[in-house]
């Protein structure tokens, strides 16, 4: 009983038995906690680098052409996040965003291509994160308008650092998703083919029924009419 109550939760972790509601909270909690740990990280960085003293004395000019430079580095993070978050809406139909869950489920749908729901999925990650950024430009411009304690190029390198420490985060995160997504596949694996490595049977008396349905693509199921359009 134990082991099969265990296996079921295996199962669940691992997105194989995921409803269509379980799907949207997990997503749901996905990006609230991916929230909190973006702006914590952002933030520290940003704060850390004003801290540290590094670039003080820097002109505007130089401050600004830093603070364009940290945006292709947090674009390229980004852009590695959004090829970790696009196997993660196809393969478990889950995300770390809401609105790119909404827009993929939305384009499959709708039957689009493939390659249209990935812009749908992209385009609705980009924005949320384009969102987050106001706070950051809100508090960085009025402290240094309103106080005399920051000045424009603190405000700059600040926001150059919450840049830089959003970019590592993306990393981090497009890495955890690819092993998630690597553990479930082997996972996969061992419930499609219970024999182990030495010709035993392995317990399955975890593997609850269904659990083989559902383990399959989930862009199977919701584009599974687009393959004839696309």
């Amino acid at each position: 009983m134990i082991t099969a109550v265990a296996g079921v939760c295996r199962q669940f972790a691992l997105g194989l038995i995921l409803t269509k509601w379980n799907r949207w909270l997990v997503t749901c909690a996905a990006m609230a906690v991916s929230t909190y740990a973006l702006d914590f990280v952002a933030s520290g960085a940003g704060l850390a680098l004003v801290a540290s003293s590094l670039l003080n004395g820097v002109s505007l000019h130089a401050a600004a052409l830093f603070l364009a430079a940290s945006y292709v580095v947090w674009a390229m993070g980004l852009h590695t996040n959004l090829g970790a978050n696009w196997a993660l809406l196809r393969h478990n139909g889950t995300s770390t965003n809401v609105l790119s869950k909404a827009a993929f489920d939305l384009a499959g749908k709708w039957y689009w291509s493939s390659r249209a729901q990935r812009v749908a999925a992209d385009t609705g990650y980009v924005l949320t994160e384009l969102a987050k950024e106001a706070p950051y430009y809100a508090a960085a411009l009025s402290a240094a308008a309103f106080t005399d304690f920051v000045s424009a190029q603190e405000a700059m390198i600040f926001l150059a650092g919450a840049n830089l420490g959003a970019a590592a985060y993306e990393y981090g995160l497009a890495r955890l998703v690819r092993i998630y997504l690597k553990r479930r596949d082997s996972q996969l694996a061992l419930l499609s083919n219970p024999i182990g490595k030495h010709g035993s049977i392995q317990d399955t008396a975890a593997v609850s029924p269904g659990a083989s349905k559902a383990s399959a693509d989930y862009s199977t199921v919701t584009s599974a009419p687009m393959a004839t359009r696309s």
